[in-house]
């Protein structure tokens, strides 16, 4: 005779229900997180095929010191010290290039396959830390479990598959972007993780403080953008968590700990700024706009990457956006003030309502923190997509959030559908795009179809055309015209750059036509009047190595005049100088044949620039094949002196050995 269940039977047949449906749950949301982890790569694989461009050059393609660094500690630690980008090299990032091409050599498919599976890992640290952030003591009443996690995989999934992170996975370089992005999202992880535990009245502190000192170095040591972590705290805390603890004490030493990490950084600036106050006016020295018109400038461009984040269409979108105009005053354009007035009403509206809406101010706050370093008065250039990699996360998160919000339970599947639409359109626009990034021709021809009024995007037009009728000289008939008149307007639409006389007299020098002189007079005049930067230093090599094959043929009389502009130009730092004063040795050591005269500039080279290391260790290369031991040997040790991390070890390392074969040949070793 059956027995008829408890009470106690029923409730744990109750509870096993519960668990199982709660499992199910959540594997259904783990595939879904999984489909968009999918769904993200499908759109990305077209653009895996493409090639190196632009900044990849110098970073990477031609970067010696990364490419020459072996498997030694010497080897790694010139492989991390490579970079001259930013004040602490970004070691973390340039070892990341090193590895790539230490397994696959320079195959640009494995170098933007590692940048897909960093923002994957991205992706999955988004979802995990919105979850915590909607599950946070402000908004837990209003995203329970279930609703949290949904409209963090929605957030996660449109940042996945977000148009305007293309370049931070297909541009190879902008790995320095997404890898200090993942150590700053491993830092608030830490810290939310953290912060929950300390609101348990569990210990919580030593996981804040891996997140902020451990990920923070980390972060900071990929891009400078990871100082931007203290402050990612601060609008976490004012918005979502608000001091919350499980005692006045712990909430106490929350409000010390966050006051310390948002001030001292600020004091930290404000004291380097006064004792190095060159710093700032060198930034400006070599661009086409003042410090107050790039303030201007940028508050109008914020508003352009939040157009850009809801409507993301191919046409405004690309790789180069110089053709925004600068503003030159409140009313130059009318939309600059009130940029400007509207941004202030936003950030102090975020403040003000922080209790009433918090997770519109937090999207608010973290969008405005998040730019904070490259559209404040750092002389950088004006506008470029990756900089809205981890900023767009919290209005995407509020966005989603609200809406959630708005639209009742009932309405779940309208929710569903609009997330999905929302999804489609972005995947569509980022697929297209990543086919163009694909092909390194057609994504040259992309960017000037879309962006017509761009020098960068003629100069690389016209440098695809011009290499197309290299590889195919029955092209040239065809392409000649076009080649022209995208280098006439890259020269005239930037009346500061050098780079599309430089590009001009090159084409017309392959072609078989003798250097206008008139093109040889307007770049004399650019180099100069024109703010002179860093980046003419690699026009002036192509010109060189296109002398050394022969193709070009300048008279030395030109070669020096094109030099002498470029050195007296007021606007050119110690730095451009004294690379310039290299090359220009190494002109008349390889071409002019004037030894003496190669040998006096590089040693004007390393008087230009004392505490550079490439300079001396050039001077002792020349020193070497002119057989100069004494000379040599003096450079190499000047270069070690002033090579205090290491950054040149191999390739001193490298002319030791020679000056040891030279003097044991002459049998004058030590």
């Amino acid at each position: 005779m059956p027995v008829a269940p408890t009470f106690r039977d029923r409730k744990t047949v109750e509870l096993v229900r519960m668990k199982l449906r709660s499992i199910a749950v959540r594997l259904h949301q783990q595939f879904l997180l999984v489909l968009a982890l999918a769904l993200a790569i499908a759109i990305y694989f077209p653009g895996l095929s493409g090639s190196f461009i632009f900044d990849d050059g110098p970073n990477i393609t031609k970067n010696q010191r990364l490419l020459t660094a072996d498997s030694t500690f010497a080897g790694v630690r010139q492989a991390a010290l490579s970079s001259d980008s930013g004040m602490l090299k970004r070691p973390i990032s340039m070892l990341s290039f090193w590895a790539n091409y230490h397994v696959h050599g320079l195959d640009p498919y494995f170098f933007k396959l590692t940048n897909l599976i960093i923002h994957l890992v991205n992706g999955i640290a988004i979802f995990l830390l919105c979850r915590f952030l909607l599950e946070s003591p402000v908004l837990h009443s209003r995203f329970r479990d279930r609703t949290s996690t949904t409209v963090a995989l929605a957030a996660t999934t449109l940042w996945l598959v977000h148009p305007l992170n293309l370049t931070s996975v297909l541009y190879v370089v902008q790995r320095m972007t997404s890898l200090c992005a993942m150590f700053v999202l491993f830092g608030l992880f830490c810290y939310v993780l953290g912060r929950r535990h300390l609101v348990q009245g569990r210990t919580g502190f030593p996981l804040i403080l891996a997140g902020m000192f451990g990920f923070g170095a980390l972060a900071v040591l990929s891009k400078e953008n990871g100082a931007l972590l203290p402050f990612f705290v601060v609008v976490v805390e004012l918005t979502l968590f608000r001091f919350a603890a499980a005692d006045a004490a712990t909430s106490r030493k929350l409000r010390f700990f966050i006051s310390a990490i948002a001030v001292l950084p600020l004091v930290a600036v404000g004291a380097f700024l006064l004792t190095h106050p060159e710093w700032l006016e060198n930034q400006y020295q070599t661009r086409n706009f003042s410090i107050a018109e790039r303030m201007m400038t940028e508050a109008r461009v914020l508003w352009l990457y939040l157009q850009w984040a809801v409507l993301p269409t191919p046409s405004a979108l690309g790789l180069f956006h110089d053709d925004i105009p600068i503003s030159e005053g409140l009313f130059r354009p009318p939309s600059t003030l009130l940029s400007i007035i509207a941004l202030m009403l936003v950030m102090a509206a975020a403040i003000v309502f922080r209790r009433r809406l918090p997770l519109i101010s937090f999207a608010v706050l973290w969008y405005f923190v998040g730019h904070a370093l490259e559209s404040s008065f750092i002389g950088l250039e004006l506008v470029h997509e990756h900089r809205n990699y981890l900023p767009i996360v919290g209005p995407l998160l509020g966005a989603v959030g609200t809406v959630s919000c708005a639209l009742s339970m009932r309405r779940r599947a309208l929710r569903a559908a609009t997330v999905i639409a929302v999804v489609l359109a972005f995947s569509f626009v980022t697929f297209n795009r990543a086919v163009s990034w694909g092909h390194e021709d057609r994504l040259r021809m992309t960017l000037v179809r879309h962006h017509p009024l761009s020098p960068r995007s003629n100069f690389e037009a016209a440098t695809t055309l011009a290499e197309a009728a290299q590889r195919n000289p029955e092209l040239l008939d065809v392409y000649e015209e076009q080649i022209r008149q995208h280098f006439d307007l890259s020269i005239d639409l930037d009346k500061t750059d050098v780079n599309g006389l430089f590009g001009l007299m090159l084409f017309e020098a392959w072609n078989g036509h003798p250097v206008d002189k008139d093109v040889l007079d307007r770049l004399e005049r650019r180099l100069a009047q024109s703010p002179l930067r860093f980046t003419v230093v690699g026009a002036f090599r192509s010109l060189l190595d296109w002398m050394l094959k022969g193709v070009v043929k300048l008279p030395p009389d030109d070669v020096h005049a094109l030099f002498e502009a470029a050195l007296g130009n007021q606007t050119a730092n110690q730095r451009t100088r004294a690379t310039l004063l290299s090359l220009l040795s190494a002109y008349h050591f390889s071409i002019t044949r004037d030894k003496q005269k190669a040998v006096s500039l590089a040693l004007a080279a390393v008087e230009m620039d004392p505490e550079e290391p490439a300079h001396r260790l050039s001077l002792a290369d020349l020193a070497l094949k002119l057989g100069n031991s004494s000379l040599a040997r003096t450079a190499l040790e000047e270069a070690a002196r002033y090579d205090r991390l290491g950054a040149f070890a191999l390739h001193r390392r490298t002319l030791e050995q020679k000056l040891f074969e030279h003097l044991s040949k002459s049998g004058k070793t030590d």
